[in-house]
């Protein structure tokens, strides 16, 4: 007997069929690897120019003996590897009333990385990290609350850590889908730093850095970063500043996904200016 071809229809299309030949009925619904297949690339922001600042570190070279390479976990990754030590410089930019903005320049003072304003005080507000001289999307931040001692950041790829991996809220305004890919923790009653997580394809995380004030008292800001486990792979060192603006010199070690630490540090200081704001 002559088997008739089943039919193939989008979903919520409903259609009877009669046929003299018995049709078969098949309501085709997309799995979730036919749907990340085509990600929408998300809207670029606005590319950032250099200002010609050539930032002075404060060390020639990193301040601490680093692991001589770090372990940059499972692909994919947010950036490019580090192919040794490498050096960045952050700024946090002011701006009335109470709004930040960062850059991350190299030693040449190209911008690297930016990221657009956020409230200094208002815990609702994201921020967006992006390639300086182009404007591509990098990363969402975005603040959540989950215990009373618990301060924790979200950060969002555009790009999905396996074809199963189903998107964190809604788009919003870039037009395309954001993928849960790390988050920075703090616990409030524990002065020891933050931790900062990997997320994984089934919805949980995984610790993959450790971030420590290096003294138990300064009034600039030093921190390590070591890889669960103990090796130091980075630092973060407040830089003495000639105006307004806070000055960071970051250090990562080779084969440290270098934007990912970068957001680790923005994060951090960001954390730090809210923490402050919020007494």
């Amino acid at each position: 007997e002559k088997m008739t071809r089943p039919l193939r229809l989008l979903p919520g299309l409903c259609i009877w069929c009669f046929s003299k030949h018995g049709a078969a009925l098949h309501i085709y619904q997309p799995s979730n690897e036919e749907k990340n297949s085509s990600v929408v690339k998300p809207r670029p922001l606005p590319p950032l120019r250099s200002d010609g600042v050539v930032p002075k570190p404060s060390f020639e070279a990193p301040p601490l003996v680093l692991a001589e390479q770090g372990n940059a976990g499972a692909e994919p990754h947010l950036g490019k590897l580090t192919e040794g030590a490498s050096f960045l410089h952050l700024r946090r930019h002011l701006s009335p009333p109470v709004q930040i903005s960062y850059t991350a320049s190299d030693a040449g003072g190209t911008f690297r990385f930016a990221t657009d304003r956020t409230g200094g005080h208002k815990s609702s507000d994201k921020m967006e990290m992006y390639v300086a001289p182009t404007g591509e999307r990098l990363a969402t931040f975005m603040q959540v609350t989950d215990e009373v001692f618990y301060w924790d950041f979200e950060m969002m790829s555009y790009t999905p850590l396996c074809p199963t991996q189903s998107p964190l809220g809604s788009p919003g305004l870039s037009g395309a889908s954001r993928y849960r890919y790390a988050r920075l923790t703090k616990r409030l009653d524990q002065k020891i730093g933050w931790t900062l997580a990997r997320a994984n394809c089934n919805g949980t995380v995984s610790d993959f850095w450790k971030i420590t004030p290096r003294f138990g008292f300064s009034v600039q800001q030093h921190f390590d970063v070591h890889e669960i486990g103990g090796s130091l792979i980075g630092s973060f060192d407040e830089a003495l500043a000639t105006d307004a603006d806070v000055n960071f010199d970051l250090w990562a070690t080779k084969g440290v996904d270098l934007t990912l630490f970068t957001a680790t540090a923005m994060l951090i200081d960001l954390n730090m200016c809210r923490m402050a704001a919020t007494g």
